[in-house]
């Protein structure tokens, strides 16, 4: 009996965990590959890219997963709207990601609070 508790027990805590996974969504190692595809010609995404960005001055993902004010909905904000205009010439480009894709590199993103 103490061993179908405590197993019990177990299954909801994973449970719970896999629940804020998926309220959070995204699929962080598909929103890195994604990213190492569109996102380093401006930014450092991760160790593991091909070249170094082209353009300096835009955040490494590090740095952005490391703002206290970066949220996974804040960057999901940001990906779909903060684009270049006539008025705004210096934005980041936009990138025309789906709602998957957005949430992917998002996910990606705040992956990387961990490893700060």
């Amino acid at each position: 009996m103490r061993r179908l508790v405590i197993t019990a027990v177990l299954c909801s805590l994973v449970g719970a965990a896999s629940v804020a996974r998926a309220a959070e969504g995204g699929n962080a190692k598909a929103g890195h590959d994604l990213a190492l595809r569109l996102c380093t010609p401006c930014h450092i995404v991760s160790p593991d890219q091909e070249f170094a960005p082209t353009f300096t001055g835009p955040p490494d993902f590090h740095s952005i997963a490391g703002r206290p004010d970066t949220t996974t909905k804040s960057l999901r904000k940001f990906l779909a709207t903060t684009h270049t205009t006539l008025s705004n010439p210096k934005n980041m480009p936009n990138p025309q990601l789906t709602d998957d894709q957005t949430r992917d590199i998002a996910r990606f993103i705040m992956s990387l609070r961990d490893k700060h």
